[in-house]
């Protein structure tokens, strides 16, 4: 499961951009040759995944960038985790 203990760390094989225009991120996947557009909270989620913050810090990122109470956004934010561990785009690490 995706819990607050485990570090979240992008997978090798990503590439991000981030547009100058401030519109959405895009995420290359050069292993599957996907893109991914991400554009508010997930955007928010995925400039938190540096290899070295944990779930539940990543919940208090999103958090204090929107001035919300982390309960907030916890289910949202392990979500969105899991969907991006699900499109391989990062790696769960317990």
């Amino acid at each position: 499961m995706i819990g607050g203990s485990g570090r979240v760390l992008p997978a090798g094989s990503v590439v991000t951009f981030l547009p100058a225009d401030g519109s959405d991120t895009v995420v290359f996947d050069e292993m599957t040759g996907r893109v991914h557009r991400l554009g508010g909270s997930a955007a928010t989620i995925w400039a938190s995944i540096d290899g070295t913050r944990t779930t539940g810090e990543i919940v208090e990122t999103v958090a204090g960038v929107y001035d919300v109470d982390a309960e907030m956004v916890a289910a949202d934010v392990v979500g969105v985790v899991g969907r991006f561990v699900e499109l391989g785009l990062v790696l769960f690490e317990q």
